[in-house]
């Protein structure tokens, strides 16, 4: 969580990639982002939280992957945030009239 005294201005949650449902890489190793929130359209409160989660799973996992849209914000932020995040785009895995939906991974330093 991001927080400024009583006022959340992000969070964000993980869950281990063996338990997550969708038809991702698994491994006991690799970390999955279910939900990165914003609380902000001016402000970017993500990276902040983005980069203290990355540091923290570290410790755990040698990887980490996210689904992110090419454009809108949900479900995690978009295709370029995690790009300037070092994160690797691999490709598709799901489109729709309202989305384009990427798998994206990042290795973690230990």
């Amino acid at each position: 969580m991001n927080v400024d005294g009583n006022s959340v201005l992000g969070g964000a949650e993980f869950y281990p990639s063996l338990y997550v449902p969708y038809d991702i890489p698994k491994a006991e190793d690799i970390a999955f982002i279910t939900c990165g929130y914003l609380s902000d359209e001016d402000y970017d409160y993500k990276s902040a939280l983005l980069k203290a989660l990355e540091n923290y799973l570290s410790q755990q996992y040698k990887y980490v992957e996210v689904i992110t849209d090419e454009i809108g914000t949900f479900p995690d932020g978009n295709l370029d945030f995690f790009k300037q995040h070092a994160y690797h785009d691999d490709g598709v895995i799901f489109e729709d009239a309202y989305c384009k939906l990427h798998l994206m991974s990042k290795k973690l330093s230990q």
